[in-house]
């Protein structure tokens, strides 16, 4: 896989985590802004196959004109056209006055752009470390969470609101190294 390939996959997972983590935040949920990272998300991983396939493609949001370019090395996509016509609006549409997102409209969102993700990597292989998907994304689970960055981005940690571990996470010499501890209860009552 080439590197720009690679940093677009990379790219759309952090809007995967985002759309998810905007969804699911009990206190202040985001649903407008949780449609904003599907659409984004599946976008990056048109651009991704688009970049692989050696096609060129300019500056748009339209995920449909990015479908039709992608049919030309993906033909079998074509079953995502639904799913990318929902999702292609999100670009503009509730970043502005005047519309929000329901959390119905968002969990549709979610759900259809996992239908990309997910057919991304069936046809292509476009996809990050298995290890990396399964534990940053498996937020299913978690009710809300929080992600701290140092200010140079090179390590965070991801921490469950029901305590029950963590999930670290570092950028070592250009690949990522996951592991997951528990939590104990005395670090628990000093994280509240």
């Amino acid at each position: 896989m080439k590197p720009i390939t690679r940093e677009w996959i990379s790219k759309a997972e952090a809007d995967w985590t985002s759309a998810g983590i905007l969804f699911r935040s009990r206190k202040y949920p985001n649903y407008d802004g949780a449609c904003f990272h599907t659409q984004q998300c599946a976008e990056k991983y048109l651009k991704a196959r688009l970049e692989e396939g050696e096609i060129t493609f300019g500056k748009t949001h339209d995920l449909q004109k990015l479908l039709s370019l992608a049919l030309t090395v993906e033909p079998s996509w074509s079953v995502l056209h639904q799913d990318l016509i929902f999702l292609t609006d999100f670009a503009v549409e509730y970043r502005y006055p005047g519309s929000s997102a329901t959390k119905a409209e968002a969990k549709e969102a979610i759900k259809r752009c996992g239908t990309v993700r997910s057919q991304s990597e069936e046809d292509s292989g476009c996809n990050l470390e298995p290890e990396l998907r399964r534990s940053i994304v498996d937020s299913s689970a978690v009710t809300s969470c929080a992600l701290i960055f140092d200010w140079r981005g090179l390590s965070c940690s991801k921490s469950s609101a029901r305590g029950d571990g963590l999930l670290n996470v570092k950028r070592q010499y250009g690949s990522l190294h996951i592991q997951r501890r528990p939590v104990c209860r005395s670090h628990r009552a000093r994280e509240s």
